[in-house]
C-alpha cells in the first residue's frame, strides 16, 4: 500500500521509498525513513497534495510523491504479536539510551 492511498487520520509505518536517487534522498531528507510513523492530516480536493505529521512536522507531499512511499497501515489492535514487533522494532529505532543523553 502507498502513503498516497491512505484516508486522513489514518496513522501507518513506512516500509519503502520507492523512487529515484535524487527523489528518494529528498523525502528521506524530509523523515520519510523505513520504520517511521506517518500519519495522513488532511488530504487537498481535486488531487491535490496531503498534508502528512511524521517526526512532529507537518509536511505537505505530492500525490505523485506520496504514491512513491509504501506504508503498512497500523492495525486497530494494541496486543497482537504483529503490532507489537512492528512498534518493538519502531521504538528500538528511537531510544536513546539515559546515559549516552547525560553525557552530551
Amino acid at each position: 500500500m502507498h502513503l498516497a492511498n491512505l484516508n486522513p487520520g489514518t496513522k501507518a509505518v513506512i516500509t519503502d521509498v520507492t523512487a529515484s536517487t535524487a527523489g528518494s534522498a529528498r523525502l528521506m531528507e524530509l523523515g520519510f525513513l523505513p520504520g517511521s510513523a506517518v500519519t495522513v492530516i488532511r488530504r487537498a480536493p481535486f488531487g491535490g497534495p496531503l498534508l502528512c505529521r511524521i517526526r512532529n512536522a507537518s509536511i505537505a507531499l505530492r500525490q505523485a510523491d506520496a504514491g512513491l512511499i509504501c506504508v503498512q497501515q497500523e492495525s486497530c489492535c494494541t496486543h497482537s504479536d504483529a503490532c507489537s514487533s512492528v512498534a518493538q522494532e519502531t521504538m528500538s529505532s528511537v531510544v536513546v539510551p539515559v546515559a549516552e543523553l547525560a553525557a552530551h
